[in-house]
């Protein structure tokens, strides 16, 4: 099954619990408190790197031009801080734009910079359900930038086109991989031993297997994974993990009462199996 939203495991519930956290360094802190406020023991081991954009030409006409555009979207947090930051170095977004965010965590990050968000995308948080939540608006002219990093899935801008839209994708960062620091403590964990691995990119997920000698991938094939995408516990499932738990979604509060839920029911897990 997919754990769906609910309660948050109840105080200590993690307890004795070793999760290791891969996102990106920005983005660890929040979700380790959580689950160290529950009684887990946290290993942040990121397995990607935000870095600044390897070209910014296409930037600095979007920040020159943004008054012709109709719609800004953001397709991660990231995208947002980083996009919204080179755009006020010209100036502020002007009212009248649209702004869209892939999902809540997104949208937090636009309106910290003081913008209200238009379209919000729901559950879970892809472009299939952003796009899903405003069918009814034409998109007939209108000229679209889409904020990413240097590359992604080409869904979205194709069916925005499909609709009538004019696209631009716009890298407001780029992904690197882990530093080696990350990939010498990840290792390490793993050799100590994790009750679970958390991953929220299937980018993370690859750099991971990368960064791990042949030995220690196989440990970490035996290591329940919780997924925050179903895409993601695909790329997961395909490597050969052989339990993979999908999250409702990779926000802080959907990975932790997956990894809540995941204690409960461990004891039942079948190898191979989409718990």
């Amino acid at each position: 099954m997919v754990y769906q939203r609910g309660a948050h495991p109840r105080s200590k519930e993690l307890s004795g619990t070793k999760i290791m956290i891969t996102r990106p360094q920005p983005y660890c802190a929040p979700l380790a408190a959580m689950l160290e406020s529950a009684g887990a023991n946290v290993v942040l081991a990121p397995m990607v790197r935000l870095l600044q954009p390897s070209e910014k030409a296409i930037l600095n006409a979007i920040a020159r031009t943004v008054e012709d555009f109709h719609l800004l979207v953001f397709a991660s947090p990231a995208a947002a801080a980083c996009g919204i930051a080179y755009l006020h170095t010209w100036g502020p977004i002007p009212a009248r734009l649209l702004i869209g965010a892939i999902g809540p965590a997104t949208a937090a990050v636009v309106k910290r910079w003081g913008y209200e968000v238009d379209i919000v995308g729901g559950a879970p948080y892809d472009s299939e359900a952003f796009l899903a939540s405003f069918t009814s608006v034409g998109l007939g002219g209108w000229s679209v930038a889409i904020f990413r990093a240097q590359d992604g899935r080409n869904f979205l801008a194709n069916m925005l086109r499909q609709r009538g839209a004019r696209v631009t994708f716009v890298q407001a960062y780029r992904r690197g991989g882990p530093a080696y620091a990350n990939q010498v403590r990840a290792r390490r964990a793993l050799c100590n031993g994790v009750d679970a691995v958390f991953i929220s990119s299937a980018e993370a997920f690859r750099n991971l297997i990368d960064a791990l000698t042949p030995r220690k991938a196989c440990v970490l094939r035996r290591t329940p994974v919780i997924a925050g995408h179903h895409r993601i516990a695909a790329v997961v499932r395909n490597a050969g993990v052989q339990t993979v738990v999908v999250a409702n979604g990779p926000s802080d509060a959907e990975m932790f009462t997956a990894a809540g839920q995941w204690l409960k029911s461990r004891s039942g897990l079948v190898s191979g199996s989409e718990v």
